[in-house]
């Protein structure tokens, strides 16, 4: 699997499909992607584009303590996309399951 941007145990959304399906679950039917609705309150924000250890246990930390209840990431050095990342399921509301087979 992927190392993420911001490590740990949340849920990772990225703003295009083609980011997204760097991390598709694979099944029997296909490749699945979730497109959903996402509340991202207070969010952490940063431009950095990889985080340090003590980066990622204090943004642990913030959103744990619910500081902060999202992490949006722009890599503007690298890939210039938007990524975020909740820690709270309830933030989300699925809209569709998108299952698909990427053509080689």
């Amino acid at each position: 699997s992927k190392e993420s941007l911001l490590g740990g145990d949340k849920v990772y959304l990225a703003e295009l499909a083609g980011k997204a399906d760097e991390y598709a679950g694979v099944a029997d039917s296909g490749l699945k992607m979730l497109l959903c609705r996402v509340i991202l309150g207070h969010s952490w924000y940063t431009e950095a584009p990889t985080l340090g250890e003590d980066d990622k246990s204090f943004l642990d930390e913030l959103l744990q303590s619910q500081v902060v209840h999202s992490a949006h990431t722009y890599r503007k050095s690298t890939t210039q996309l938007h990524e975020f990342a909740v820690a709270d399921a309830r933030f989300l509301y699925p809209e569709y399951m998108i299952i698909y087979n990427r053509k080689p």
